[in-house]
């Protein structure tokens, strides 16, 4: 119990000193096929090279509904930004930093 709660602070110390909470690293851009939400809740895309991605959130203001089946198999440009998170972790209550990633502009690719 000691060890976390001094490596919690740590942590913690550390993100308060180099003066990020949630902090933007940068924005993405891909060209992927829409595959759905997987069982995690995610978002998953498929790059032309076999590739996956998943995302964790999407803004609301995009134009194509991620909820919506006819958008399933449609080629997209995305483009994203990424957040450093610090998250609890379930299985042994440990906080972690995790990437999160959200959508934040979709366009669709027209097949010709």
């Amino acid at each position: 119990m000691k060890t976390s709660l001094i490596i919690m602070v740590t942590m913690v110390t550390y993100l308060v000193v180099s003066g990020f909470q949630y902090k933007q690293i940068e924005d993405n851009k891909i060209v992927a096929i829409y595959l759905g939400v997987n069982d995690d809740g995610l978002f998953e895309f498929k790059e032309e090279n076999n590739e996956f991605l998943y995302f964790d959130d999407a803004i609301e203001e995009l134009e194509s509904d991620l909820y919506d089946e006819f958008n399933l198999d449609k080629k997209f440009i995305i483009t994203w930004e990424e957040e450093l998170v610090l998250m609890n972790n379930d299985e042994d209550s440990e906080m972690e930093v995790v990437i999160y990633k959200t959508i934040i502009n979709l366009e669709e690719v027209e097949e010709y």
